[in-house]
């Protein structure tokens, strides 16, 4: 991640993936277009700004980005954010993202649901279609065309606009 440069990004160069028996891994990507910067915008640029501003290892690049929970314990030292402890994912995902969706009467839905959502935003946004597919970090717009193109914008009148422009042009209205 880098909140301080040009165009700030987030920097994909993992995943997470789980496996029963296991848990949650994390792997590299399934190919090399995959890893990838994904730009942030000014809202989350400044709430990522904050939050680490009082993160307590701000300053060391490998450390974790939210804190898990100390296991065991009792009182006021049981369930204790602990930085060096990966978060638990189930846990967020029941106590904290399913209820903060019902607040807001938002049906449940998976993590990998927020992907397939801003795969939607973007083109409601207006963002060409490559760009978005190199965010997404495809190999190529084909996946994007597959799987999103109904969502991005087909309106054509602009398109029938310029060419009516064209046509239109002294030079060309001569010929016929």
């Amino acid at each position: 991640m880098n909140l301080f440069a040009r165009l700030p990004f987030v920097r994909v160069q993992r995943q997470a993936q789980y496996a029963p028996k296991v848990g949650w891994e994390y792997i590299t990507p399934k190919t090399p277009q995959s890893i990838r910067n994904v730009p942030l915008n000014r809202v989350l640029l400044a709430r990522l700004r904050e939050y680490l501003s009082q993160h307590p290892n701000a300053h060391d690049a490998d450390a974790l980005l939210w804190p898990g929970r100390k296991r065991g314990g009792t009182g006021k030292t049981r369930g204790a954010l602990d930085w060096s402890a990966q978060f638990n994912h189930d846990n967020l995902y029941r106590k904290h993202f399913l209820p903060a969706l019902a607040a807001l009467h938002i049906p449940s839905v998976r993590w990998h649901d927020l992907r397939h959502f801003y795969a939607s935003a973007c083109p409601s946004a207006d963002l060409p279609i490559e760009r978005v597919a190199k965010f997404m970090g495809h190999a190529d717009i084909a996946t994007m065309y597959k799987h999103y193109l109904h969502l991005f914008n087909d309106d054509l009148t602009d398109d029938m606009d310029r060419l009516a422009a064209v046509a239109s042009r002294p030079a060309l209205a001569r010929i016929g």
